[in-house]
């Protein structure tokens, strides 16, 4: 029968041998355990978010932390690549390493607004200091995806490149989120709802490629699908209905044949079973962000209200997806993962 151990169980065990070693040395012994240990505190389980297309990433990324944090445009925004590091209480901070042979900087105050300023593409700053940087390490809390197991491993989320660079950038990009792909555990494709047929025609970026190559030699490697933009359905939905009761019969019928498509593009693309979420993710970062009076959220709301009447709240937070997300992510690391 196999023992499933913890982090800690394992950690004990070695200190035992490392007692008795002490007594009866044996070198090689005490070097083999040495090497244990840090391959222990070195367990970590990456998680990569990409994307053929500017398809929000950045604002469904804030939404797991549930705060604006990283900058969230209509056109591609992201010009290297973000690690995120996040713990419950983790002291909040960034390292910001450069290019062009800066020495890197850290940050703490102003956080938010200093990473917005440095993660954005250098054809939009304003001010050199914030151009040519090739990476971000951020230490902030996400507000529900589990990023610790009992300590038995660290999560490492990390935010590809923007996509729709052109030139050098375009291709230094998808060189760099190519090899993201290649080195993480587990992809979450996204996809914008409005572009979805533009994107399952084309792989400019040779991500199904990638990810189809490592999905059939690692079979430990996962990927989650994921329509993000859902809430554009609604207008597809609702774009004849006159009344309450033709939108109830017309609910959810753009929103499963985004889901058709993407289903049948993955298996097309030796997927099986492909796991697809829809993500409303600029209504799910109002959900949980301090929203002004004016927000757009109560419209959003008075949708589900109207058709869902006792239930909506529930449908509401259905609809958003990115709880259903977070949990599905946390029960396979605490599951599959551990």
């Amino acid at each position: 029968m196999q023992s499933n151990l913890t982090k800690t169980d394992i950690k004990n065990k070695i200190e035992n041998l490392e007692k008795y070693f002490s007594k009866y040395k044996n070198q090689s012994a005490s070097k083999k355990l040495e090497e244990i240990k840090q391959k222990l505190d070195n367990q970590e389980y990456k998680i990569a978010v990409v994307a053929n297309m500017s398809s929000g990433k950045s604002t469904f990324i804030n939404a797991l932390f549930g705060k604006e944090v990283l900058p969230a445009f209509e056109h591609a925004t992201t010009d290297s690549a973000t690690y995120i590091y996040s713990k419950p209480n983790i002291e909040k901070k960034a390292e910001v390493f450069f290019s062009d042979g800066r020495k890197s900087q850290i940050f703490t105050e102003n956080l938010e607004e200093e990473i917005k300023q440095y993660a954005q593409k250098d054809e939009d700053c304003k001010d050199d200091k914030y151009k040519n940087v090739e990476k971000i390490d951020l230490y902030y809390p996400f507000k529900n995806l589990q990023t610790s197991s009992n300590e038995d491993f660290s999560i490492t989320f990390i935010d590809t490149p923007g996509p729709n660079s052109t030139g050098d950038y375009g291709q230094k990009h998808k060189d760099q989120t190519r090899s993201v792909l290649n080195s993480v555990d587990m992809a979450l494709f996204v996809f914008d709802y409005g572009q979805l047929d533009a994107n399952l025609k084309s792989d400019e970026q040779g991500l199904w490629h990638t990810i189809k190559t490592r999905y059939e030699k690692d079979k430990n490697f996962e990927v989650y699908f994921l329509i993000n933009k859902i809430d554009m359905a609604m207008k597809d939905n609702f774009k004849d209905v006159r009344n309450v009761d033709d939108a109830k019969k017309n609910w959810g019928i753009h929103e499963q044949k985004a889901i058709d498509k993407l289903k049948q593009a993955a298996e097309n693309n030796g997927i099986k079973e492909p796991k697809i979420y829809t993500i409303a993710s600029e209504f799910s970062l109002l959900d949980r962000d301090n929203i002004s009076w004016d927000s757009p959220l109560e419209s959003f709301q008075t949708k589900f209200k109207q058709i869902f009447e006792n239930t909506w709240e529930s449908e509401y937070k259905k609809y958003l997806g990115i709880l259903n997300l977070e949990d599905n992510i946390n029960n396979y690391i605490n599951t599959s993962v551990k």
